[in-house]
């Protein structure tokens, strides 16, 4: 099965200028989701303190923190795939686009759980959140398929970025 690939990001724009843009997002949300992280983070320790007055409040606590740690790891790894999107682009390299592509199946496959798993007025949201997901994707996937064949042509050096 090969997959359909775009010339154009969101039909006006370059596939690179697609790449930053969405390398910049990412970088975006994963700042914002560390930053959510710390916040659980925080919140779980402050409802640890107050264990004295309930109990059940030391354990709601514990699964703040670990929740907070599973988002710093996270959007830590989403931030640094990101940052790799925007690097590959500048310097023309594909290589450095496989973690954001991981990425972004892990997020097309959540994305179609979401559709199975949402009842009926959240329908409408997981379906659309999907086709956003599965068009990125493969407009990234385009600027990797394109970066590869540039590599594999030799046109590396010939053709630099224009975001350089």
């Amino acid at each position: 099965m090969v997959l359909p690939t775009f010339q154009k990001f969101c039909c006006c724009c370059s596939l690179e200028t697609g790449g930053i843009i969405v390398g910049v997002v990412n970088c975006i949300f994963g700042l914002l989701g560390v930053l959510s992280g710390i916040t659980m983070i925080f919140l779980g320790s402050a409802l640890m303190m107050y264990q004295f007055t309930n109990a059940s409040l030391f354990w709601w606590g514990v699964g703040y923190i670990i929740v907070g740690t599973i988002f710093i790891l996270f959007y830590l790894i989403y931030f640094i795939a990101g940052v790799l999107l925007i690097s590959a682009v500048n310097k023309r390299e594909h290589e450095r686009m496989k973690l954001i592509l991981i990425l972004m199946v892990i997020g097309v496959i959540v994305s179609f759980i979401s559709i199975v798993t949402s009842v009926l007025g959240g329908l409408l949201g997981a379906i659309i959140y999907s086709l956003f997901t599965c068009y990125f994707f493969i407009c990234i996937y385009s600027l990797y398929v394109k970066l590869k064949d540039e590599g594999r042509a030799g046109q590396v050096h010939i053709q630099p970025s224009p975001y350089a």
